[in-house]
Order: structure tokens, then C-alpha cells, then sequence
């Protein structure tokens, strides 16, 4: 109300230079974090790659000097880089991480960000400030 009659406005644009737009704007454009797992996570795939390359190092010298042909000398390296490094392990991860947030919509709990689960297994105490 404005006086004693009642006010008619219409929103054309809302601002995030506000408290609650700045709310709205964190929910939806969060700040990236580099969180511990995804850290571990990328020295684990490069201890991998170390592992890999001395086995193709390992498997290329050791086949030269047995002379066998250069089409299975490629084709036994690259299978021990396959081996040490599963192709599939980022798509195994993904498919673990939209399982478990699956599980946690039936629950009614709703993760915009599907980063933190892994996180949130870690959690042992949540404070709530409302």
C-alpha cells in the first residue's frame, strides 16, 4: 500500500546487486571449488600414467630387442597403457555420482551441485542457522 490505495508494479528485470539477489546468484553460479577427492583423484590418475608409461617404456624395449614386428609392439604397449588406465573409470565415477544423487532425490534431498557428494560422505555434524 501506498497511502491508503493499493499498489499495481510489475518486475522487468531483477539485480543481483542485492542481498537476496546475491543469494539467488551463489545458488545458481556457485564458486568453483577444488575440493580434496578431486585432488587425489587427478594424483591418482597421474601416479597411473607414471606406472603406464615405464610399462610401455618397459614392454616397447623389451619386444625390440626380441625383434618382433612393429604392429604388436604397438598393439602390446597401448594394451598396458589400457590396462594400468580403465578407459571407463571417469564414466564410473559419473554413473556412482548420479546413482547416489538419485538416491538422495527420493529422499527429498535435492544437490544442485553433484561435486560435494562424494564430500558429504565425509560429513559427521550440520549446523542450521534457520
Amino acid at each position: 500500500f501506498y497511502g491508503d490505495g493499493p499498489v499495481l508494479a510489475r518486475v522487468i528485470r531483477t539485480g543481483l546487486q542485492t542481498n537476496r539477489g546475491a543469494l539467488v546468484a551463489a545458488i545458481l553460479y556457485p564458486p568453483p571449488a577444488d575440493f580434496k577427492f578431486d585432488q587425489d583423484s587427478y594424483k591418482f590418475i597421474g601416479i597411473l600414467a607414471v606406472i603406464a608409461l615405464l610399462g610401455f617404456i618397459y614392454t616397447v624395449v623389451s619386444k625390440v630387442s626380441r625383434g618382433v614386428t612393429a604392429s604388436y609392439i604397438a598393439i602390446k604397449a597401448l594394451d598396458v597403457i589400457t590396462i594400468v588406465i580403465p578407459p571407463a573409470l571417469p564414466a564410473a565415477m559419473t554413473v556412482g555420482k548420479l546413482y547416489a544423487q538419485a538416491r538422495l532425490k527420493k529422499q527429498q534431498i535435492y544437490c544442485i551441485n553433484s561435486r560435494v557428494i562424494n564430500v558429504s560422505g565425509s560429513i559427521n555434524c550440520i549446523c542450521f542457522d534457520k
